[in-house]
């Protein structure tokens, strides 16, 4: 599939492909700005970025909080990405 024709079948009205945004690309940002722009920007849904020394450790991370942006903003959350540092850098 060319690029061409998957962002032609994403903005289509029927859409038969969803494209999940991952928060990786706000690495400091509070998740409700993250999820409300992803939202406004008509993603289908998310990629939480998580890790140690990241603005959201899953310590910190509230369970109740993400599902209540998730219903609030329609917007699954798709893939999980881990910031494992494998070379302890």
């Amino acid at each position: 599939m060319t690029r061409r024709t998957l962002l032609s079948a994403f903005f289509a009205k029927n859409k038969p492909y969803g494209l999940a945004y991952s928060f990786k690309g706000f690495p400091n940002w509070p998740l409700e700005k993250s999820f409300a722009l992803c939202a406004e920007l008509g993603y289908s849904g998310v990629e939480l970025f998580v890790g140690a020394k990241q603005p959201h450790e899953p310590s910190k991370l509230g369970v109740d909080e993400v599902r209540r942006l998730v219903s609030k903003h329609k917007l699954p959350v798709q893939t999980l990405m881990e910031d494992l540092r494998l070379t302890g850098e």
